[in-house]
Parts: structure tokens; sequence; C-alpha cells
């Protein structure tokens, strides 16, 4: 299923999430496009419930680590979404179905353990 968005609903979406890349060939925003994809397990933001999904995304990266890197001049620097640019998606429109806390907590339970399993948990 491919993931189809729109963003023109979201106020200050560009300030945000700028796009990249040189001026005759931009690209949309990696970490943006990062958050969509984990969208699948933490479900969309919904505007009566924006705290939610920044608990979430938080959650998310403070256990599974950063959505994005870049090169840094120490080399890669992790990239991690704020509470602001999480915010700043009310009004986006996609085709990912909302997900429960309860089913939210077991994927993440599932993806800790699995990392424990492999000893990639310290």
């Amino acid at each position: 299923m491919a993931i189809i968005f729109d963003v023109s609903k979201c106020k200050d979406f560009q300030t945000h999430f700028p796009d990249q890349g040189p001026e005759n060939d931009r690209q949309w925003n990696g970490l943006f496009y990062a958050l969509t994809i984990i969208m699948m397990l933490i479900g969309p933001p919904e505007e009566k419930n924006m705290d939610e999904f920044w608990t979430r995304v938080n959650i998310y990266q403070r256990t599974l680590g950063p959505l994005a890197s870049r090169g840094g001049d120490n080399g890669p620097e992790d990239v991690y979404v704020t509470e602001e640019q999480a915010k700043s998606l009310v009004g986006l429109r996609i085709n990912i179905s909302p997900v429960s806390n309860a089913a939210f907590n077991k994927k993440i339970m599932e993806i800790l353990r699995n990392q424990h399993k492999r000893g990639q948990l310290v």
C-alpha cells in the first residue's frame, strides 16, 4: 500500500519540514518522510489528540532511536523530531488508520523484546 498524504492544511509545514536538495531538484524532507513511515506503527496525528501523537513519537525515538541522521563535521549526527515539529502536523491527511493505545504499546514491547533476544539492548 502506498502512503498518500496531503500537507496543505498543516500550518507552517515548510517551516518545520523544509524541502531539501538543490533548487532544481527539490525533494521531500527526509525527517518528514521517516515520520510518515513510523505512523504505521504509532498512528497518524489526530487534531483532537496531538499530545498523544507527540508522546508516541517521543517514546519511539527514545526507545528505538532517531528517525534520521545527517552528515556533520564529525560524522553522522542523529536527528530527532521535536515536539514543535510533531504538533505542526495538525491538519495532515494521510491514508493510515488510527492505532489504539493497546496496539501501540504491544508493538513497542514486541520490538523491545526482539532487540533484547538479539542482545541489542543493554
